[in-house]
């Protein structure tokens, strides 16, 4: 397997590789965020989906979340969460990323403890899911599951820094632009 370090493209390539960097925007990335609870950041990070095309409500955006996370959690462990839900009236996937300044209990990965959180990456998509939208998931977990994407992430520098980090990350088998790739 490669190293993060060679997966992460220099800055001067154009084009976009991966699918989160695809529905991310670096305005819709929030870092050192103070959260009281999981309720409060829930309904914080779906303020960040308002001034997207066809997201009306944030309860809408917030509440569909947390519903999921009371059937399932979508904590990964290594302090990462991907919140994600199908949104009715969503024309196409958004995200948003919320780098907390001080960790947050959250529920663990299959009944596992609930465990210290400080990176979430929520996850947004259009009620009738395209093909796209699992493999976008996917891909965000094959991201995260990466110890140095994950570490420079969850710790170092501002937004335009963790937004380039993600849209310099390359996916295992991607071999060039998007217009190349299998």
């Amino acid at each position: 397997m490669r190293s993060a370090d060679a997966r992460i493209r220099p800055a001067t390539r154009v084009g976009t590789l991966n699918c989160l960097a695809s529905v991310l925007n670096v305005a819709d990335v929030k870092v050192d965020v103070v959260a009281r609870n999981t309720l409060t950041l829930f309904a914080d990070a779906a303020t960040l989906f308002e001034r997207h095309s066809g997201v009306v409500a944030p309860a809408t955006t917030s509440d569909a979340p947390i519903a999921k996370e009371q059937l399932a959690s979508t904590c990964l462990g290594h302090a990462v969460a991907i919140p994600h839900t199908r949104i009715t009236g969503l024309n196409a996937a958004v995200a948003a990323l919320v780098r907390l300044k001080e960790p947050l209990a959250f529920g663990g990965p299959d009944d596992e403890p609930v465990e210290p959180v400080t990176l979430f990456v929520f996850l947004s998509v259009p009620h009738r899911a395209t093909q796209g939208d699992p493999e976008t998931l996917a891909e965000i977990a094959e991201m995260l599951s990466d110890r140095t994407v994950r570490d420079r992430l969850g710790h170092d520098g501002d937004a335009d820094f963790v937004y380039a980090t993600i849209a310099h990350w390359m996916p295992l088998g991607a071999i060039g632009p998007p217009d190349r790739r299998p």
